[in-house]
Formats: C-alpha cells, sequence, structure tokens
C-alpha cells in the first residue's frame, strides 16, 4: 500500500571543521532562562551598589595559584602520555606529545622561568589544542587545555598585593559601566562589562556578584523560528490510494476493490522542550464489491468517510509518536442480487435486508481497523530512523576539538512556528541583555508569514512585510563568546585565515592577482574581544583585534582593529544583501597620529585584507542539505528576504 509520507535519507555529512560549532543550535541540555526584560535603570543600579559593596571584600578569598597550577599541567601531561601508551604505538605518542609541544613548558616549570615565558609557551601548547584535529576531542586533551587556560589565568594573579589592585580597578570600572550604560548596552559597554566578569571570574573573586551581573545578561543569544504553515506545506500531502479487497462478512465473501481519497495535513501545537506536531488523515472511502454466497452474487457499492490523528513529539532524543485515534463511517448498497432462479433471489433479498445493518456495522469496524492500522505503521515507518536525531554526537565531538561549550538551549513549537532558542557562552561569559525582535512570537498564535514587523531603518520595507519561511537572529555576544574561545591570544598565519574563510564556503576575493605576499603574514589576536561583531542601527561592523602583525621582517606590536562596515541593501528584485561601505579600514587603538611605519603597515594590510572582508555578504543562495529528499526543498534556492540589524541583534529572514 503506497505510503502517505514520501520516503527521506538518513545520511549524513560530517560538519566542516570552522562550521561545526553551528549545529551546537540543535542540542539542549537544560531549558532557557526566561525573563525578557532589558537591562532597566533600577536593575542596573542594584549591580553597581552591589558592585561597590563586593569590593569591600576583595582578597578574602584566596587568588589562583601558579604554582597549584603548574602542577595541575604537569598531571594533566602525564594524563595524555598514560593515555596514549596503551592505544598507540611509541612513534605516534612521541608525534603526539611534539605536536602539542608540551615539553618547552614543562622545562619551564621545572626551571622557574619567568611568567612571560612559562605564558608564552602555556599558549603555544593551547593553540594546539583547538582545532579541527582527530584526537583533540578526547578527555585527556580537553583536561590538558582546561589546565592550560586555568595557568594562564593564575599567573595574571602571581603577586597578591598587585592582584588586588587590578580586581579593585576592575570592579570600579564595572560598576562605573553599569551605571552609565543604557537598557541595551553599546558594544564597548557589553564587550568591557563581559571582560571584566571573565576577569573576575578568573580570579575567584566577588563569586556572588559575578553570578548576579551573568544573570542580568541572560538571554538567549540565538534564535531560529520555522514558519508552521511551511511545514504543514511540507508535511501535508493529498492522499490518492487503491487496494484490492477480500474479506469474509457472516458468511459471504466479499471481493472487489477501494480507493481513499483525502489530505494528510500537519499542524504545528504548543510545546516547550520538543517539537509538536499534529497529524490529521481526512478522507473519503469508496468500494465496488461483488459478494458471494453460495451460487448468489451480490454486488455492492460502499461510501464512507474516515478520519485518523496522531501527535509526532521531536527532541533531541529523537521522535515520539502518541497513539493513533482513527473513526470511520460506512454505508453499502447491495445494486442487485444475482441468481439463475427467481425463487433464490427473493429469499437473498430478504436476507440481504435483514442482515445488511449487522454486515455494514462489521465492515465499517474493518474499515476503522484497517485505516488505523496503516495510519500507525506509516508514521512509524516514516520517523523510525529519527531516533535519536543525526548530527548531535558529532556537533560534541565539534565543541570539544574548538573549546567550545555546549550551550544551554531548548526545542518547542506554537501553533505558529517552531523554534530554538539558545543561549551559548561559558562560566566566564555573558549573553544578550534584550530578547531578539522577533522573541514575543514564541507566545503568539499569529502565523510568522502573516504577522508584521518594524521596517529595517532605511529601508523601504512596509511594516505588513512578512518575516520568512526560516528566520535566524543571532546577537553579538554569541559571536563574541565563540571568538573569544577558539581565537583570544592565538597567532594565525594569512593561509590559516584563509583556510577558516574556504571553510565557512567563502574563499577570499583575488584582489591582486600578481602579488605574492597575500598570505605571507601572521598576526596575534587579542585576548579581549577577537573578532568585532556590532549590530546596531542597520549597520553591521565586523572586523578583528590583534596585537601584532608582522609580515617579512616588518613587524609591528601594538594593538590594531581591521574592520570593514556592511548596510542591507535590496536590489531591484527583491533579493536583499550587506553591501560593505567604503574600504576596509584600519586602526591603531591609542595611537593619536601615526607614524609613516603605521601608515605603510596600515595601507599593506588594507591592501591584505580587501579581498578577506567581501564587498558583498549573504548574497549567495542557499541550498537544503542533500540528505532532505523533499521535492519541495531539494535543489531548490533560498535567499534572505530580509535582514536587520538592531539593538545587537542581527535578523535575517529566509524566503
Amino acid at each position: 500500500m503506497p505510503s502517505f509520507f514520501a520516503a527521506r535519507s538518513t545520511a549524513h555529512r560530517s560538519v566542516p571543521s570552522a562550521a561545526g560549532f553551528l549545529l551546537i543550535v540543535l542540542m539542549a541540555l537544560a531549558p532557557a532562562e526566561r525573563g525578557w526584560a532589558q537591562l532597566d535603570a533600577d536593575q542596573r543600579n542594584r549591580l553597581a551598589e552591589q558592585t561597590e559593596a563586593a569590593r569591600q571584600k576583595i582578597g578574602d578569598r584566596p587568588f589562583p595559584s601558579a604554582e597549584d597550577e603548574s602542577a595541575r599541567v604537569v598531571a594533566a601531561v602525564q594524563g595524555v602520555a598514560d593515555y596514549l601508551r596503551p592505544r598507540s604505538d611509541a612513534e605516534n605518542a612521541a608525534k603526539w606529545l611534539t605536536f602539542l609541544v608540551t615539553e618547552p613548558l614543562l622545562e619551564a616549570i621545572r626551571e622557574g622561568a619567568s611568567r612571560e615565558e612559562i605564558a608564552d609557551r602555556a599558549r603555544a601548547v593551547r593553540n594546539r589544542l583547538i582545532g579541527d584535529r582527530v584526537g583533540l576531542e578526547l578527555a585527556p586533551m580537553t583536561t590538558l587545555r582546561d589546565r592550560v587556560d586555568h595557568l594562564l589565568f593564575s599567573l595574571r594573579f602571581e603577586e597578591e598585593e598587585a592582584s588586588i589592585r587590578l580586581v579593585d580597578q576592575q570592579a570600579d570600572a564595572l560598576r562605573q559601566r553599569l551605571l552609565e550604560t543604557d537598557s541595551i548596552p553599546s558594544p564597548e559597554d557589553a564587550s568591557a562589562i563581559g571582560g571584566i566578569v571573565a576577569l573576575l571570574e578568573q580570579s575567584g573573586q566577588m563569586p556572588e556578584l559575578v553570578d548576579e551581573v551573568r544573570q542580568a545578561f541572560s538571554q538567549p543569544n540565538l534564535l531560529v523560528t520555522v514558519d508552521g504553515d511551511w511545514i504543514g506545506q511540507l508535511a501535508g500531502r493529498p492522499v490518492d490510494q487503491h487496494r484490492s479487497i477480500r474479506d469474509c462478512i457472516l458468511g459471504t465473501t466479499v471481493i472487489g476493490s477501494g480507493r481513499l481519497r483525502g489530505n494528510l495535513e500537519a499542524r504545528l501545537a504548543p510545546s516547550r522542550g520538543s517539537v509538536r506536531l499534529d497529524l490529521t488523515l481526512t478522507g473519503r472511502f469508496d468500494s465496488d464489491t461483488i459478494g458471494y454466497n453460495g451460487p448468489v452474487r451480490l454486488p455492492t457499492v460502499g461510501r464512507g468517510q474516515t478520519s485518523a490523528r496522531r501527535s509526532v513529539w521531536i527532541d533531541e532524543q529523537g521522535v515520539r509518536l502518541s497513539p493513533t485515534t482513527a473513526s470511520a463511517s460506512l454505508s453499502s448498497q447491495v445494486t442487485s442480487v444475482q441468481h439463475p432462479l427467481k425463487i433464490v433471489r427473493k429469499i437473498a433479498r430478504k436476507q440481504v435486508a435483514q442482515q445488511q445493518p449487522r454486515a455494514e456495522r462489521i465492515a465499517e469496524r474493518r474499515l476503522l481497523d484497517r485505516v488505523s492500522a496503516d495510519f500507525d505503521n506509516q508514521t512509524s515507518e516514516a520517523t523510525a530512523s529519527r531516533a535519536p536525531l543525526a548530527g548531535f554526537d558529532q556537533a560534541r565531538v565539534m565543541l570539544k576539538r574548538f573549546n567550545l561549550t555546549e550551550p544551554i538551549r531548548t526545542l518547542g513549537s506554537t501553533d505558529a512556528i517552531a523554534y530554538l532558542e539558545a543561549t551559548v557562552r561559558d562560566d566566564s561569559q555573558i549573553s544578550a541583555s534584550s530578547p531578539p525582535p522577533a522573541r514575543l512570537l514564541l507566545d503568539d498564535q499569529t502565523p510568522v508569514s502573516t504577522r508584521p514587523v518594524k521596517p529595517p531603518v532605511g529601508s523601504r520595507v512596509p511594516a505588513a512585510s512578512s518575516l520568512g519561511l526560516v528566520t535566524v537572529q543571532v546577537h553579538e555576544s554569541l559571536i563574541d563568546n565563540v571568538a573569544t574561545r577558539m581565537l583570544a591570544g592565538r597567532t594565525v598565519t594569512g593561509k590559516e585565515l584563509d583556510r577558516l574563510l574556504a571553510e565557512t564556503g567563502r574563499e577570499p576575493e583575488v584582489i591582486d592577482p600578481d602579488a605574492d605576499d597575500t598570505t605571507n603574514f601572521v598576526i596575534d589576536f587579542s585576548v579581549y574581544r577577537p573578532v568585532i561583531c556590532e549590530l546596531r542601527d542597520q549597520t553591521v561592523r565586523l572586523g578583528i583585534r590583534g596585537t601584532r602583525f608582522r609580515q617579512g621582517d616588518r613587524e609591528l606590536k601594538r594593538p590594531l582593529e581591521i574592520t570593514a562596515t556592511y548596510h542591507p541593501v535590496k536590489a531591484e528584485n527583491g533579493e536583499v544583501s550587506l553591501v560593505r561601505s567604503g574600504e576596509v579600514d584600519v586602526t591603531f587603538p591609542g595611537t593619536r597620529r601615526l607614524t609613516v611605519q603605521q601608515v605603510a603597515v596600515r595601507r599593506t594590510i588594507q591592501r591584505l585584507f580587501g579581498g578577506r572582508f567581501p564587498v558583498t555578504l549573504l548574497d549567495r543562495p542557499l541550498f537544503a542539505p542533500d540528505q532532505i529528499e523533499h521535492p519541495e526543498i531539494l535543489g531548490r534556492a533560498f535567499r534572505p528576504g530580509l535582514i536587520d540589524a538592531r539593538d545587537g541583534w542581527l535578523s535575517i529572514a529566509i524566503r
């Protein structure tokens, strides 16, 4: 019997290294915290008062000990060696330890080297422990990385008096920021608050204050919604099924054919923690049969209505289904009684009249059982390969390799949308202080496809414009938190930077094909806010922050920022993209006048990064993964129909 559902492939691709962290949005460990108000003045003042009070207790708790953390690093290195020894040959184990450059760090620790030298060697080890390399996800490797991180933290607090002054200065700066910031903090305020909170957490001081500030900045920083009407269109379909009938009812053998015509409808329903989809099959049943009772033939036509219902819950563990409920009504008419003898036909008509009500009840019950069983089996088969949902294991591996923490996230649905909200941060980071512009949709009954949105500043998108089939909303804090975990303090060459860009699907543009030095450079990412992402007033500012740039024998050791500014632009054909405004900008924070060397280096950097910040972003069509074989999706190009940047949020509606 033909299935109600089209078959779908269960094959899954491996995740590209630089884009692997994107799958974190599909994994959930705990519900996201609620409370969607912005950071109001009373809350900011209260936090400022708590900060001032906490300053009086600085030093009451011990600062992290570099000596203790050094010992833990030594033990973690030994743990890696102990893990490799029984599981690998001696040569491979030695190659791993050489790759991790642990021996120079151990030597510096043994010889009591300076804080700067130990920190440099610790950062070298840390850099080797982050990346898309098989094995970096193993527990001994992640333990070593954590221990190296804590060693780097402790080196900042070796001298107690200096540490107390540092923490006190940072706490006072936090108090000032809280008093002066707006309800939606500026990028500078948010980054500064995040940096101070991280330092306080690493120092072991003011744990209660750290928790309070993180709670104030605890809104999810990622929201993905899918239009419920579109889901219904993809999952629903017309039903037209033919089947042969061979049955026996009250001693009469029934042979013929039946046809079920109707529709399968899928509608979202409210659910938090899983997406709920209610499936309903409604149809009309027609049959044309002949009943055989001895020598008597009974041509019969039947008419009936059927329905079957079942709910599907989709979460990270897979798919759960409710029991199927079904109903059926059937009426039949014997069109003639066929037999050569009149007396037999007369007797047969009398028996038909007597037994038809009972026969119809039996036939109706069997139709109900058949429809219910078919619907139950087909929905179960269609979802049998969906448990657990694919990609989660690989995503967790990628998270560990790239030093990323699993986010707090929640999957759910309303009558209008399916959604995923996530908070991407570690224990020392903050997230958003305000909800995404479309967060109210989670509690609204209006379909996303018809709900009006406020037009982006400077655009001609009318207020009645819809969102999209899929809407992705990302907060600045997500980019900041991920970049800090992956890139803070790292040294990256031009080739490595291009490899990261290529793995995200965007090759750098060739500005000067005759130049042979376009990848021959090195940049050290800043420990603080290594990637710049500012999303305000329909302006997107992207860039990197470094502390050192070197090309050949030219080296510049000072803070620098390389940025590009983009604005949403709508083309005549309705397509929307981000278009760069002007050239790539290179600045040296804290420098009033540029030296001749800085001017020359700035020109070089502008030339090198002109193609690495493309003129347009989000201008290429998007295609669904090959494993999604639905005819309405496979091979179809999707493009942004709306790009909106405001209040720290970038909203992209796919149409």
